[in-house]
This record gives structure tokens, sequence and C-alpha cells, in this order.
């Protein structure tokens, strides 16, 4: 997980001056104001009868002179008494084509809107961390995704040392298995652990992380922490993988890969998931990150 480049889109309704702070850069923001998701008859694959999605506003960016280009939306699925059952978004396969390269330096990320529905969920945003991959810093080492679900809103970057993003984790609150990327050098360069406003990344030697081995082109994931808590899920998805599931050859992902371990100690007190996937909605043309399996927090800080 890298986040080190300042360069931010964020096009689309209801973009907000939290959204606009988010990595410390300068956000475009367009649209009109927007009310709460849009609850929509075409349903993410695997949704759950008896439920209801809600979907953000599409949030696009204009590419060169003429060509907007459709980036994506993101989505929250509620059962009758409001217990979230899915959070995502979609990609639109034209943002994986046409979507500038990304310096090689650094990502560009492009904010997604959740829709109002997201109150139900720890989530407040999705930001979507575009990387070419182009230099062999760390192991994350080829074009790539990062779609960051955010859980609390984007705060102003405490450079120059960062010390809100580096602070020290309790032991309980850390995921089974995870080590804060700081330690582990050889695994994710240092300079790349850190995503300023979000926090340092955590992830797991344990696991086969396939994102973490030279010239991946599968999934995988990571937490961040911020001034010592928990502040977002973090997915990685190889541009290639993308582009092989548009034809229907994907490689399998481990299933232990789609699970995230839980700390003994939340944030707060809510839902919180359990598992995730990166599947294809052939109708709309787009991928879709989700997370589900939505489950009480056993313990939580007051």
């Amino acid at each position: 997980m890298k986040f080190t480049q300042r360069k931010f889109f964020y096009r689309g309704a209801a973009a907000s001056s939290a959204g606009a702070t988010l990595l410390g850069v300068t956000a475009v923001l367009t649209g009109c104001g927007g009310g709460g998701g849009t609850q929509l008859s075409s349903l993410p694959p695997g949704t759950p009868p008896g439920t209801r999605t809600f979907y953000g506003p599409v949030n696009q960016i204009l590419v060169g002179a003429s060509l907007l280009v459709k980036v994506g939306r993101g989505f929250v699925t509620l059962d009758a008494n409001n217990k979230p059952v899915q959070v995502g978004c979609e990609l639109f396969d034209e943002a994986v084509k046409n979507l500038p390269s990304p310096p090689p330096h650094g990502p560009d990320i492009y904010g997604i809107n959740l829709p109002a529905e997201s109150v139900y969920t720890p989530f407040t945003y999705i930001a979507i961390s575009y990387w070419s991959g182009s230099l062999p810093r760390g192991a994350v080492n080829v074009p790539h995704f990062d779609p960051v679900f955010g859980i609390g809103p984007p705060q102003v970057p405490d450079p120059p040392d960062y010390a809100k993003e580096k602070t020290a984790v309790a032991a309980a609150e850390i995921p089974k298995d995870f080590v804060s990327a700081l330690d582990v050098p050889l695994l994710v360069d240092p300079q790349d652990a850190v995503a300023p406003a979000i926090g340092v990344a955590y992830e797991n030697p344990v696991l086969p992380q396939p994102h973490l081995v030279h010239g991946w082109d599968t999934v995988g994931q990571a937490y961040f922490f911020y001034k010592g808590h928990l502040n977002g899920y973090a997915l990685t998805i190889a541009n290639k993988f993308l582009l092989e599931q548009e034809k229907g050859d994907a490689p399998a992902v481990p299933a232990i890969v789609k699970q995230f371990n839980q700390p003994a100690l939340y944030p707060r007190a809510g839902y919180y998931p359990h598992h995730w996937d990166v599947l294809r909605n052939e109708g709309n043309k787009s991928h879709i990150f989700v997370m589900d399996d939505f489950q009480p927090a056993a313990n939580a800080i007051p």
C-alpha cells in the first residue's frame, strides 16, 4: 500500500470539504449536491434477497480536452433493520483503460462518494489510489488500484514526521498477524508505508499476500491506523487481474486472502466486515470491490 504522492481528484455530487484535504492536496470539486443514495433494481452480484442497495453518484473525471471518464461509484446494502450487509464500490472498465498513467513516484487518487446510508456503517468515504508501479520500490511493483474504505473523515496531514499517522497502536487493536509496514522494510518501502491524513499501513506477512511478491497479478489487503486506532480497510488489485477478469480468466484468489482478521478491540461499537471480494458486473461493465459478512464488534472503545 503506497500513498506518498499528493495528486488527488475528487469529482461528483456531494464532495465535502473534508475530502478536499485528503492527502493534503488541492482537490477538484465539481458536480451538484446530492442527498441520500439512490436505490436501484440493478444490484451487485451476490446481493442477498430482501435487502436494499443504495448508490452514491458516479464520480468521473475529464481526461484531456474532451474524454469524460466514469471512475466509480460507492454503494451500501442494508437489511430490513438497517444492518450493513455490503459496502463497496464499482470501478468502471473505462477507468481501468482510460485513466492517465500515474507518475512513477506515486499514485493519482480518486475520491468516491458513499451514499448517505453509509451512516449505518463504520465508513465515511472511499479513495481509489492508482499506481503505475513502474519503479522497483518495495514489492508493489506493477500497475494497480488500491481502494481504501475510510473510517474517520480525512484529516489535514501531519508533516513533516507524520506523528499522528505513526502513533503507536495498542496490541489489542491490531488484527491478528498484522504488523506495521514500517517494521517490514523488505516487504514495503518505509517511505510508502504512511498515507498522509489516513495513517500507517499494516500488512500481514503470514498470509499468502500476493501483492508482496514481485510481478504479482492478483489481489491483496491491508489496514490503516491513524492516531493509534483503526482508520481504514485497504484492498490492492493489479490492473492485469482486472483485465483478465473482464475476459473471465482471472487467477483464483485463495479464500484466506479474502478474510479480514479481526482485532480484539475496535475503535468504536458497530458492525465490521469479515470478508471481501472483487466481483464482475458485466451488465454495466464494472469491477466491484465489496466488503461483506458484517458482524457486531465483540469489544469496542467506549
